[in-house]
């Protein structure tokens, strides 16, 4: 952990201020072991390379598993694509002019997708995961001075009010337990001026009839190992069976809004105006009111 990252840090249970007491540094003067104590609730929350205000085990855990097992697969700079970086800038509608010495938040960075690409620009970007993703992350993206990691919940963000300028979250919400209270959580930590870009996925009607929800019972009493084997053996079949039947699958929604003000935030609910230009753009023949009832769920309108 990077001594700056201190500066934005605050105790997830009731906000106050954070004390470091460091136990073990790196030779680039990073903090690896030690705890952050928080002087208003006395509660403490260890540093292990990275601050950890979660337990380990948690209901992303499979998630972690999947993203340090396959740490590099998304990853531009590792891989030698830009699907990641026009996917970010598209989604986001952000430029290299507007992230300049801002202070980012990736909510929900798994691996480090798209912290690879915020990373290229001036500008201080910070990822938070459930999971021990981060730890992919933090290896992949190791040695860039811009990148910071937290592993925390998003429901109980341990930042200060109004740390930051910016917050994505690509394609994350809609995995969470409760994702209208996930959307709640992230004006608080947003300056007056600052700017929010989230892509969901919109959930239809059939969404639950999908096969990975019928075999859900069963995979969550298997093992992560058995799980993947699972995948290993079936997933050449599947996918000719897939190429061949054509299923149809919705497409991500994005919610982004680049004129963002906190202050239109009252109790959590967004009076905001919400552009579906998009999505109508990506596909003409959807009808536009099909979005409203999303949209209205997760009270932006």
């Amino acid at each position: 952990m990077q001594t700056k990252l201190l500066e934005l840090l605050a105790c997830p249970t009731c906000l106050g201020k954070l004390t470091c007491v460091a136990k073990g540094t790196s030779e680039s003067g990073e903090i690896e072991t030690g705890n952050l104590e928080c002087e208003q609730c006395g509660k403490s929350y260890p540093i292990g390379g990275i601050p950890r205000f979660v337990p380990e085990d948690n209901y992303a855990a499979s998630f972690g598993y999947q993203w340090n097992r396959f740490r590099s697969q998304q990853i531009d700079s590792v891989n030698g694509t830009e699907i990641s970086k026009k996917r970010f800038y598209s989604e986001t509608g952000w430029t290299p002019d507007w992230l300049h010495g801002k202070w980012i938040l990736d909510a929900g960075c798994g691996a480090g997708r798209f912290l690879d690409v915020a990373s290229n620009n001036d500008c201080e970007v910070v990822g938070i995961d459930i999971s021990n993703a981060t730890d992919a992350a933090r290896s992949t993206l190791a040695g860039r001075k811009n990148v910071h990691l937290v592993q925390a919940s998003i429901y109980e963000l341990p930042f200060r009010s109004g740390a930051f300028d910016g917050c994505y979250s690509i394609g994350v919400i809609q995995h969470t337990p409760e994702p209208e209270k996930s959307i709640r959580s992230l004006p608080r930590v947003l300056k007056p001026d600052g700017r929010i870009a989230l892509t969901i996925y919109e959930r239809r009607r059939w969404t639950m009839l999908n096969s990975k929800y019928l075999i859900r019972p069963i995979t969550r009493r298997m093992s992560k190992k058995a799980i993947l084997y699972s995948i290993k053996c079936l997933m050449p079949i599947l996918f000719a069976v897939t190429d061949v039947a054509a299923l149809p699958f919705p497409l991500p929604i994005m919610l982004t809004n680049p004129n963002y003000r906190c202050a239109n935030v009252i109790s959590g609910r967004c009076s905001i105006p919400l552009t579906c230009s998009r999505l109508n753009t990506i596909n003409r023949k959807r009808k536009r009111q099909r979005l409203r009832p999303c949209v209205r769920k997760a009270s932006w309108i």
